[in-house]
């Protein structure tokens, strides 16, 4: 038993067939003195194909979770996926007889193109989908350059960025009658952590304070 879940989507009738691309980036090079070589890289992201067959009525062999929705729904689903233009978890459970025949598929994938077929001599009411993913995954922590090759093909460099840990403190510029009292009063909302802000500080006292003098709030 196949479940093919995409997104909130349950689909009721799994696909038949279900087509992976796994792609490398492998590249051939011939040398003048020792034939060709192949360097090895990095492979990249899987195309993922497949077309479903949305029901317009009940039929016994679909799977129905959570209840029969309309056509409809499917499409809208698929839409909104793709106009998020945010990743959804693929997941496809295959049930065997046992436990130790049971394996999964789950990745992240971006919804690339959906079909729809309407074909009242083969299909009825019923609706096809035909569905092309892309295996997602996040590059938000890299920085990328775009870079012009000498063929004029442009490939883009990534480094790494860190995320730092710091936070700048929060401060106030002391102006003419301030106090600590009142700082705290304003900038916290709070008069009771004037101590705080004494300590903090280093201050000998809470009233002792100079036009311009930067008061740490945190």
């Amino acid at each position: 038993m196949y479940i093919f879940y995409l997104g909130t989507i349950v689909f009721p009738i799994a696909p038949s067939t279900l087509n992976i691309k796994i792609n490398n980036q492998n590249k051939t090079l011939t040398l003048i003195n020792e034939g060709e070589i192949n360097i090895l890289k990095e492979e990249k992201l899987k195309d993922i194909a497949f077309e479903v067959l949305i029901p317009h009525q009940k039929y016994p062999f679909a799977s129905y979770l959570g209840g029969m929705l309309p056509k409809q729904y499917y499409y809208e689903a698929l839409s909104n996926m793709k106009k998020s233009r945010k990743s959804v978890q693929f997941i496809v459970i295959r049930n065997g007889k046992n436990l130790a025949s049971m394996h999964f598929t789950n990745i992240k994938v971006s919804v690339e193109d959906f079909t729809l077929v309407e074909d009242a001599n083969n299909l009825g009411f019923d609706l096809k989908i035909g569905i092309t993913l892309k295996e997602y995954k996040d590059k938000t922590s890299l920085l990328m350059q775009a870079i012009s090759t000498a063929s004029g093909v442009t490939q883009y460099l990534t480094t790494n960025t860190r995320e730092s840990n710091k936070t700048t403190p929060k401060t106030y510029t002391v102006v003419n009658n301030d106090t600590l009292y009142s700082i705290a009063k304003k900038q916290l909302g709070d008069g009771s952590l004037t101590s705080r802000l004494q300590s903090i500080n280093n201050l000998p006292n809470q009233i002792d304070l100079s036009i311009g003098q930067v008061i740490r709030l945190e």
